[in-house]
């Protein structure tokens, strides 16, 4: 239970570094939907081309999380984020809003920081 509190804790600052972003520095172009822009293959659209996270330290991962996004994706607004399992493996699911207004579920593999401290 300590850990679900302490995980969940660092999941709220974490989302406090991905609020809203206005005019970020995006590979994409703001008209297009990147979801419909790109194959089904392409790294964090699903548990099985999640984006993988290095990170060894909760923060840190988070805030990878949060990087990977802002690089990725420009006028976006943060949906949620939620905690899944996944072939016993945890990911974080981040669902955005794009500038268009579709919605886009971003997934990351958290196995190397979830539960560190």
């Amino acid at each position: 239970m300590k850990l679900n509190f302490i995980y969940s804790f660092a999941l709220a600052i974490g989302l406090l570094s991905i609020l809203p972003s206005n005019k970020l520095n995006a590979q994409t172009t703001p008209t297009n939907s990147y979801a419909d822009s790109v194959k089904t293959n392409v790294e964090g659209l699903s548990f099985s081309n999640a984006v993988v996270i290095a990170e060894t330290i909760e923060l840190k991962g988070l805030n990878a999380e949060s990087k990977w996004i802002k690089e990725h994706f420009s006028n976006y607004k943060l949906k949620m984020q939620t905690l899944s399992i996944n072939d016993d493996k945890p990911y974080d699911i981040i669902t955005i809003l794009q500038s268009d207004g579709k919605e886009l579920k971003l997934y990351f593999n958290i196995a190397s920081f979830y539960g560190t401290f």
